[in-house]
């Protein structure tokens, strides 16, 4: 949080799933969703189209990365 807050972006929230998190991007503006890359495809891709529909950067963090889930990713529409 502290780290966002010094590039400018306000407190960041959670939400209990992707698909919620989907759901919500169609609602609300943010600027950055931060997305685990261990969530499936069909959920990845959702919410990354609905980041992208809703002009939010979309950055995926893991606990460790492979080439497949980078390219996995990649695939889904996430940036960093």
């Amino acid at each position: 949080a502290a780290m966002l807050a010094r590039a400018g972006y306000g407190v960041p929230e959670r939400v209990p799933s992707l698909e919620l998190a989907a759901a919500r991007l169609a609602r609300e503006r943010f600027d950055l969703v931060i997305v685990p890359l261990d969530a499936s495809s069909a959920a990845l891709e959702a919410a990354c189209a609905a980041a992208h529909s809703a002009g939010a950067s979309v950055l995926g963090v893991a606990p460790a990365m492979e080439a497949a889930t980078l390219l996995r990713a990649m695939r889904a529409g996430v940036q960093e």
